[in-house]
């Protein structure tokens, strides 16, 4: 239910904004990488800082764009921005850090030239 998104001042709850981050997030990784996806690796999430600026309501039209930032060693930093339509006014900001890891073994990996060229696109 739509209302399960909204905190008990009826704005967007901070758990739900996590929560479309990751799905964001996902389906940009997807997009990027499509059957060239290295199943070998994932990605986990080291840290997030989001800075709420004003608050989304019930039928407010949210704009989410999301874009990588550095990407070194083993950690990607990916923003995602959430804007008020038609305004495009910009309502949150989340930076979260992506850490690449070895499927077989759990361990840290540094992120191939091959990846972070993926990730530039």
């Amino acid at each position: 239910m739509i209302t399960d998104y909204l905190d008990d001042l009826n704005h967007v709850n901070n758990v739900q904004y996590l929560l479309w981050v990751q799905e964001v997030a996902k389906k940009h990784w997807d997009s990027l990488a499509g059957e060239n996806i290295d199943r070998h690796h994932f990605w986990v999430v080291r840290s997030h800082q989001i800075d709420y600026k004003y608050s989304a309501k019930l039928e407010d039209e949210l704009l989410i764009n999301t874009y990588v930032g550095k990407t070194q060693d083993y950690i990607s930093e990916r923003i995602v921005e959430f804007f008020i339509m038609p305004t495009k006014k910009l309502i949150t900001r989340c930076n979260t850090k992506w850490c690449y890891v070895n499927r077989v073994n759990g361990k840290l990996e540094k992120i191939p030239k091959s990846i972070i060229d993926l990730l530039k696109n």
